[in-house]
């Protein structure tokens, strides 16, 4: 439970950090696509391994009721002849040990996912531990071992053989409902394109477990079936790997609770067992983003389109240097007589002064989207090396702000040319 806490802690002060830090950063891209998650839609498919705490196992039936105390597992077995397998050995995920999620994003920072984790859980045959409770006497004697105990067991030394218990939840199934915060890492690790991007994904999830349990309980019946036996909790952090604007990958930790207190371990079903333990969870999954609907924000004007409505626009002046004016003829393009309208650097300074001022994170994101335009307008002004390049940033920068912000905001144009830098006189 400590770790749980150490954990939730990390998240909280990662949270908070991040939403000061990636405020500078992570909101305007250069080109923007990769960030703009809003409406967006993702599915994964992972693997994963896993690690158990110690767990007090309590099983319950008509001839038995004991507890095995600090009982030990993992996710890794071995096969027996009679078909059942034990721990041992290194080796990869088994087939069954999969992540799989749905989520959508609700903003660019946040998504809402459905979520399913089949683990492993195998206890270990072999192993010493501690026993107190009763099991009924005469009743039980297996394969040279006798678990028949006048008046029960004290809290005693016992030996986990497999006369006494085969134990697994071969799927140990976690459905879950959970909530990620993302940012991305491309500005603050000056990752300059729109076809690769680095975020950090950190969330918390909860949700019921479904085992799929094996087991065979001092010489009874085996069995092997599923049931909704308890519940689950988890924290997690990630990296997502995002290439060409909608395929990730995504390495993750996660570390978690469970509790099990109706799990099926004979044909009787008045016979059960209850468990609870932590564990903790290491996988890698493979995704995509993709859209199911249009966006309501985007600015769908493609480079140098004239707009289709423009009339509410307010007219730049020069004591106005906010708003570039719009053409007579409401085309959206500015022309080299506009430019000449803007005041540099005294927009630019404006609206950094207006984020600096902002309390919301709408109004920042609008402020730091519009200074960064019109930083590049200056510079669009005054000349540069390669205009027709510049043009191409401005315009997508364009394409992004309504992508991001919306077309209730105020409104901003794309170019059509920029200034050549001078040549210098000899």
């Amino acid at each position: 439970m400590r770790s749980l806490l150490l954990l939730a802690l990390l998240l909280l002060s990662q949270f908070m950090v991040s939403q000061e830090l990636m405020t500078d950063y992570s909101s305007i891209d250069r080109k923007g696509q990769t960030a703009n998650k809003k409406g967006q839609f993702f599915f994964s498919w992972g693997w994963n391994r896993d690690a158990y705490s110690k767990s007090n196992i309590t099983f319950t039936g008509n001839d038995f009721n004991f507890t095995l105390y600090n009982s030990k597992a993992d996710d890794k077995r071995q096969v027996f002849a009679d078909g059942f397998k034990e721990s041992g050995g290194l080796s990869l995920p088994a087939s069954n040990q999969l992540n799989i999620k749905l989520g959508y994003f609700i903003s660019d920072h946040f998504n809402i996912v459905l979520g399913f984790d089949t683990m492993k859980y195998v206890l270990i045959n072999g192993q010493d531990g501690k026993i107190s409770g009763e099991i009924a006497t005469g009743a039980f004697s297996f394969e040279g071992g006798d678990y028949n105990y006048d008046g029960g067991y004290p809290y005693n030394d016992i030996n986990y053989s497999r006369a006494l218990v085969l134990f697994e939840h071969d799927g140990l199934n976690y459905y879950f409902v959970g909530v990620n915060r993302f940012d991305s890492l491309n500005e603050l690790l000056n990752i300059r394109t729109d076809n690769f991007e680095i975020g950090l994904e950190e969330g918390i999830d909860a949700g019921i477990v479904v085992p799929k349990t094996r087991s065979k309980i001092l010489n009874n019946a085996e069995i092997y079936d599923s049931n909704n036996s308890g519940f689950g909790f988890a924290a997690n952090l990630g990296l997502n790997f995002t290439f060409f604007k909608y395929f990730f990958l995504k390495p993750q930790f996660k570390i978690g609770k469970i509790n099990l207190n109706n799990l099926k371990i004979t044909p009787d079903p008045t016979e059960k067992a209850s468990q609870k333990f932590n564990f903790t969870q290491s996988s890698l999954s493979i995704g995509a983003r993709f859209n199911l609907m249009d966006s309501h924000t985007k600015d769908t004007r493609k480079p140098y389109e004239p707009a289709k409505d423009d009339s509410g626009l307010k007219r730049a002046t020069v004591d106005n240097p906010g708003q570039p004016p719009l053409a007579e003829n409401d085309s959206i393009p500015i022309d080299d007589s506009v430019l000449e309208t803007i005041k540099c650097p005294d927009v630019v300074v404006m609206y950094k002064e207006k984020f600096g001022a902002a309390t919301d994170e709408t109004g920042q994101k609008k402020y730091r989207w519009l200074a960064l335009y019109y930083d590049y307008l200056c510079q669009c002004k005054e000349g540069v090396d390669n205009p027709d390049e510049l043009v191409k940033v401005i315009n997508n920068i364009v394409d992004s702000y309504y992508e991001n912000v919306g077309g209730d905001h105020e409104k901003i144009s794309k170019i059509s040319k920029c200034r050549p830098k001078p040549t210098e006189k000899k």
